[in-house]
């Protein structure tokens, strides 16, 4: 198997977006890394990428989405939603409890889901798909993850269907990753382009100080 080349555009995106509602694995950019993407609905896909990345099932992957798609997938507190609308598309991910429609071997079990909207191919490629995506980053597990599509391209090409080419990322860095789960103790469990200082600014804003803790936890 040799994957299908296509280019960032809505063309080439909308051709992703069939391949991830079809089940095949498909590798796309972002502002943050390029990433694996799929349909969280079929569990064989799922299961791929865990195949492809080498990931312990132990370990959850990502739903990506949009903010108009984000409540189909999981419970956006007060608090999700000022991050949301102050951040997203942007490189900030939120965990918060999942909804049913989110099978569990994308969370590893858990009642909870990382949400994830980078950019506008993110939220193009969730907009066109209209499933769920599970996604996690392009490379194998405990290794830098790929932030160029030609690099994605010489190590993967022969194991997905399809990759978006989108040149160098922006950050090459991960998303922050913060977990809304305990509104009283917010936990940042990965600093990435948004600092806890941004994120305290915009959770705080007529929040009674005392009632929220944001804890780093990597």
């Amino acid at each position: 198997m040799r994957a299908k080349i296509v280019d960032a555009t809505d063309m080439g995106l909308m051709r992703a977006a069939e391949y991830i509602k079809d089940g095949k694995i498909v590798i796309f950019p972002s502002d943050c890394t390029y990433g694996f993407a799929t349909n969280a609905m079929i569990v064989e896909s799922v299961l791929q990428i865990y195949k492809i990345k080498r990931r312990p099932k132990s370990k959850p992957l990502c739903i990506l989405t949009s903010k108009d798609n984000a409540k189909k997938y999981g419970y956006i507190n007060t608090i999700a939603e000022k991050l949301i609308e102050s951040f997203w598309p942007g490189p900030l991910g939120i965990i918060v409890k999942k909804k049913n429609i989110i099978p569990n071997i994308v969370t590893a079990g858990k009642e909870s889901v990382a949400l994830v909207c980078m950019d506008d191919i993110a939220v193009k490629l969730s907009n066109y798909a209209g499933v769920p995506i599970a996604v996690t980053s392009a490379n194998f597990s405990n290794e830098p993850p790929i932030v160029d599509d030609r690099e994605a391209i010489e190590i993967f090409g022969d194991m997905v269907d399809m990759i978006i080419r989108g040149g160098q990322c922006r950050f090459c860095v991960n998303t922050t990753l913060i977990d809304l789960t305990n509104p009283t103790k917010l936990t940042v469990l990965r600093e990435g382009p948004i600092t806890i200082d941004e994120i305290e600014k915009i959770i705080k804003k007529g929040v009674e100080d005392g009632r929220i803790r944001i804890v780093q936890n990597y």
